[in-house]
């Protein structure tokens, strides 16, 4: 039951906002919008479930990301197939990169798992999509989504002894074993217990590209008109 709820909540604000994109933007920007946002949701509700966001789903969202890009340059301000083509495979780059670098030295300082990685290379195919500003509005406001999440299920759990979502002790990050099972039992929500990122992530990226993106694409085309061949 409690997946149940989870997910169907996580499910219900994803898939209002893959009825804005199609509502609200522009109908191009909208079919793809509508294909980054049912790549959001698989991803979304794969990580909730299980805690993994496995390596093909990961390969297709990024081959769909450069190939979005390489047809449809308006997503990076391009003017050409291959400006935009480079422009997201350098925000998978730097989105991916600098994610992995920050984790490394999160997980350094408290001795303890920060994030798993496949919300780094997650990271990186939200980029392709949004670009590297994109990426970085997903960090912050998806980290903002998860702590709203957090106070939510605490309050469901004490109050109401209902858990909203699959939890587990996050050394269970390094156990190979457990990989299969780890949000099967049910773990009450305290200090050093972890919760999956990849859905708020997630959620950030799809309010960013209905709301935000259009934005960021007129920024880029003032920064760079007639400075670089590409935009």
């Amino acid at each position: 039951m409690n997946k149940l709820i989870g997910t169907t909540l996580l499910v219900g604000i994803t898939g209002g906002l893959f009825v804005l994109a199609w509502a609200i933007l522009p109908w191009l920007m909208a079919g793809v919008g509508m294909i980054f946002v049912s790549l959001l949701m698989a991803g979304s509700v794969m990580d909730f479930k299980t805690f993994t966001l496995p390596e093909p789903l990961l390969i297709i969202g990024a081959i769909l990301g450069l190939s979005c890009s390489y047809y449809v340059p308006e997503l990076h301000a391009a003017s050409t197939s291959w400006g935009g083509l480079g422009a997201a495979f350098s925000a998978l780059c730097l989105s991916t990169g600098g994610l992995l670098w920050f984790s490394s030295g999160l997980e350094s300082l408290l001795r303890k798992p920060a994030m798993g990685l496949g919300d780094a290379y997650w990271l990186g195919v939200i980029a392709t999509f949004t670009g590297p500003w994109g990426a970085l509005f997903s960090l912050l406001v998806g980290s903002m989504f998860g702590c709203l999440f957090i106070g939510l299920a605490l309050i469901t759990e004490k109050v109401l002894g209902i858990q909203l979502g699959p939890r587990l002790p996050s050394a269970a990050f390094l156990e190979e074993a457990l990989l299969a099972n780890r949000a099967e039992a049910p773990c009450p929500l305290t200090i050093g217990v972890a919760v999956p990122f990849g859905p708020w992530l997630s959620l950030a990226a799809a309010v960013y590209f209905v709301f935000f993106q259009q934005d960021y694409m007129h920024f880029l085309q003032q920064l760079f008109k007639g400075v670089s061949p590409l935009f």
